[in-house]
């Protein structure tokens, strides 16, 4: 399915815009655009969620003689009815949903690619947008031994990924069972099946809301990493320093608590940089804040601005971020207030120019 979505997505229009320089910059009709890009696809994401719930339940309630069931009474007390119509059907719908959701957007990065200027970059690889619109997780910083997740409880980590992707299914039963109590016996079922549309909308919608958020960071992340690279003097560094670097890359993935596209980009361009050599699995070290403090200023500026630059990639500073920031101010490595440092993180958002 891969390579069909990959021809799909490369017959969308391209359209490429005038910059000026290498780090291009939005202009008020670009962000404009994107905002528009917004509403349409988002719509047509939780459109297509009422959708499914409608295809689904208006042949079962209006032909239900096409939909084949089964009384099995092996293994149980009393006759179990199995619709098993109901539930292919279902499944075939589901499959159908999932593939147009995804055709709507792939649809709605190349429109954010066509509002932000994606094209112009000659740098990116063929198959960026694709992993995007495909919400594909990036793990290359696995390739250089960086986990987000070290000194995180695997089991807690588990049980909350599980709890993320049983939301939905929750939410809605929850929804249906408040109906119930609310209209007693008199709640048709017509009332409680449909009663899941904007829960439906809700998490199509909202999907495509991140991916299109997603997508956006990527695109002018891609651009800040490589003006940074493009003007980060290549000096020489020892063993100590480079582990510095490697320390420091660790300690945002960690902040981060995600594999994300734009760290990958970073990293991988900061090894080249810098000639730094991959390990299997790296540890970050506990002296790290000390060893930066006694270092020379040009690491310390060079890693200063690493967090900065790794903390606004991804378009957010969450709360565990935060704690890192203050911790940094207390060792005196960072001056930037968490304010100063969300309203960079806006800048970059918004397309405008980012000062380290």
């Amino acid at each position: 399915m891969q390579k069909i979505y990959a021809t799909y997505l490369d017959k969308l229009p391209k359209e490429k815009v005038n910059a000026i320089d290498k780090l291009h910059l939005l202009t008020d009709e670009e962000r404009l655009k994107t905002r528009k890009v917004y509403r349409k696809y988002i719509w047509q994401a939780a459109i297509l969620g009422a959708l499914g719930v409608v295809f689904y339940f208006v042949p079962l309630h209006f032909f239900p003689s096409i939909f084949p069931n089964t009384t099995i009474t092996a293994f149980f007390e009393q006759p179990f009815e199995l619709a098993y119509g109901e539930i292919i059907w279902g499944i075939l719908l589901m499959v159908i949903e999932l593939h147009l959701l995804v055709l709507v957007n792939l649809k709605a990065v190349n429109a954010l690619a066509n509002a932000t200027g994606f094209y112009q970059n000659q740098h990116l690889k063929s198959d960026f947008l694709l992993q995007l619109g495909l919400d594909a997780k990036d793990l290359g910083l696995n390739d250089y031994g960086i986990d987000p997740y070290q000194e995180v409880n695997k089991n807690i980590l588990f049980v909350f990924n599980l709890i993320l992707k049983l939301k939905g299914f929750l939410a809605n039963k929850l929804l249906q069972y408040l109906v119930k109590r609310l209209m007693g016996r008199y709640a048709v079922r017509y009332v409680v099946d449909y009663v899941g549309i904007p829960i439906y909308m809700a998490i199509n919608a909202y999907a495509t809301y991140v991916i299109l958020n997603k997508t956006k960071v990527c695109i002018m992340g891609s651009n800040l990493v490589s003006d940074y690279i493009h003007n980060l003097p290549k000096t020489k560094l020892t063993i100590e320093e480079k582990e510095l670097i490697y320390d420091t890359l660790q300690l945002v993935a960690m902040s981060k608590r995600d594999y994300h596209k734009n760290h990958f980009l970073l990293t991988e361009a900061l090894f080249k940089h810098f000639e730094i050599e991959k390990k299997e699995k790296h540890i970050f070290q506990p002296k790290f804040y000390e060893n930066l403090t006694n270092s020379t200023e040009f690491v310390q500026k060079t890693c200063k601005e690493l967090i900065l630059l790794g903390f606004v990639l991804d378009g957010k500073i969450s709360k565990n971020e935060a704690k890192k920031i203050k911790t940094l101010q207390n060792h005196g490595l960072l001056k930037e207030s968490i304010e100063s440092i969300r309203t960079k993180t806006n800048d970059f958002l918004n397309g405008k120019n980012f000062n380290y």
